[in-house]
């Protein structure tokens, strides 16, 4: 597993550790999951998915992201790259 440090202004740690509590879950799991999320949230995005928020019996509105909307199409070779990384991690999830 690789590590690194990564600085994070203090109310961005303040809100990772709010999210913890919340999850009852590491700080660490949560930047995890949340990553796997954003990863997904680009995946989907590349292939022309629109996001819809529904708030109780309001009607859907679509979802925003600033960050996908500048999306760069992924070249060939780094799809095939992305699907071995996939399949790496179900075979490293099964075990």
């Amino acid at each position: 597993m690789a590590r690194f440090n990564i600085s994070f202004a203090d109310s961005t740690h303040e809100a990772l550790v709010d999210m913890s509590v919340r999850l009852d879950r590491s700080v660490a799991e949560v930047i995890r999951e949340a990553l796997s999320i954003y990863g997904w949230l680009i995946r989907e995005a590349s292939n022309g998915t629109t996001f819809l928020v529904q708030r109780g019996s309001r009607s859907p509105s679509e979802l925003v992201i600033p960050y996908l909307e500048q999306l760069q199409p992924v070249p060939a070779t780094s799809r095939v790259q992305e699907a071995r990384c996939a399949a790496a991690r179900r075979e490293a999830r099964s075990t």
